[in-house]
């Protein structure tokens, strides 16, 4: 077989393996800090786990990111996971929780994809909803 192709499956197969436990890592933290703050959702539904099979989505975490990588080499890579679902119960301390649930993942996808190439990495910017609840893009 041709080194080029080799070479081609070898980074490709690495890429695929990097954003499945990119994705899982993110929605890790999602759930983590849920349960942190007390949320009894994501737990109950087996979300706080390390382990990325637990949070991908088969089309978004494997099949997107498969295709762009292999079929369209040096276009943008876009996947995602299944969403971790919280449930803010107490309405007291609601507008304390929502940042903590968004951001804390955002910040470990910006520490993940650092490590993967200084191309990819991207700032985290906040937004303010008419809510007033803050929101990391």
């Amino acid at each position: 077989m041709d080194p080029a192709v080799v070479e081609h499956l070898r980074q490709g197969v690495l890429g695929l393996i990097l954003i499945i436990v990119s994705i899982g890592l993110h929605e890790f933290g999602h759930a983590w800090v849920a349960d942190l703050r007390g949320d009894p959702l994501p737990r109950a539904q087996g979300r706080v786990s390390l382990n990325p099979f637990v949070h991908a989505d088969p089309i978004g975490t494997i099949l997107i990111p498969a295709v762009m990588i292999f079929l369209s080499p040096g276009v943008g890579l876009i996947g995602w996971g299944k969403p971790v679902q919280v449930a803010l119960l107490n309405p007291r301390t609601r507008r304390a929780d929502a940042p903590h649930f968004l951001c804390v993942a955002h910040y470990r996808r910006g520490q993940t994809q650092k490590t993967q190439s200084p191309q990819t990495h991207r700032l985290d910017h906040w937004r303010w909803h008419r809510t007033g609840a803050m929101e990391c893009l």
